[in-house]
């Protein structure tokens, strides 16, 4: 089982690292701009913690709590290598998708939950 601790553990660094990678050529920072709705855009500054908190809270957490322990790190173990490409180097497609719905996600829950929330968001309209 510390195995696939072991192993979401580094993938999570990974996919946070490779994800700020990926705002700095898309974004030209370390921010994402998370399209909210069609007529509102929200940049959220973002670090190697805060992406890892964003994984463990709508991945994870989720993942564990709707298939139990076992079966949840097994998907996470899953997932996680489906995100990162062979040499684990870059996100592959799956992995920037993922990683804007997750965003996503964490904004509209720091949007309703305001003091409860991790995340460094400034509106960008």
């Amino acid at each position: 089982m510390s195995e696939k601790l072991n192993q979401i553990a580094r993938d999570r660094i990974r996919i946070a690292r490779l994800y700020i990678d990926y705002c700095m050529r898309h974004y030209g920072g370390k921010w994402s701009d998370v399209v909210v709705t069609k007529k509102k855009i929200v940049r959220v500054d973002i670090t190697e913690k805060s992406i890892c908190f964003i994984l463990i809270k709508f991945i994870e957490n989720l993942s564990c709590s709707e298939h139990g322990l076992v079966e949840g790190r097994g998907r996470v173990v899953n997932l996680y290598s489906q995100m990162l490409n062979k040499d684990a180097g870059k996100l592959t497609p799956l992995g920037a998708t993922v990683m804007i719905e997750t965003m996503l996600a964490a904004v509209t829950d720091a949007i309703e939950n305001p003091l409860n929330n991790e995340l460094q968001v400034v509106n960008h309209d």
